[in-house]
């Protein structure tokens, strides 16, 4: 438990992961994970992609507002995606925040390769 717990610290400013290019990460089992991605001064659609170890269960919330999108409060939801836009508002062709904002949840947890790619 305190092993878990170790993982899940951040910054006391925030409680997001900043994702920048490609890492590998641990999705934790039974906990919403937070992401944030800038797109500040992008006039693409920017394109996260998984590359799981194994089978994974992995639910992902999209919002181009919301900084702690859940099952609640989202404005897309992927299931077992291998890769997700980060679509513009609605309503825009371009960025209108400096952040877009999804979060991660497994019941069973895992490992993955996530990647961030734009088209410029």
């Amino acid at each position: 438990m305190s092993y878990e717990i170790k993982r899940l610290v951040c910054d006391y400013n925030d409680t997001h992961i900043v994702v920048q290019s490609t890492q590998q990460l641990e999705i934790i089992p039974k906990t919403l994970m937070f992401f944030k991605v800038s797109v500040k001064d992008k006039q693409s659609q920017g394109k996260i992609s998984f590359q799981h170890t194994r089978k994974t269960d992995l639910t992902v919330f999209y919002d181009t507002k919301v900084k702690e999108p859940c099952d609640r409060v989202h404005s897309k939801m992927y299931t077992n995606p291998k890769c997700f836009l980060l679509s513009f508002q609605t309503g825009y062709e371009c960025y209108t925040t400096d952040y877009v904002y999804f979060s991660l949840y497994s019941l069973s947890g895992s490992f993955t390769v996530m990647q961030l790619t734009f088209q410029d």
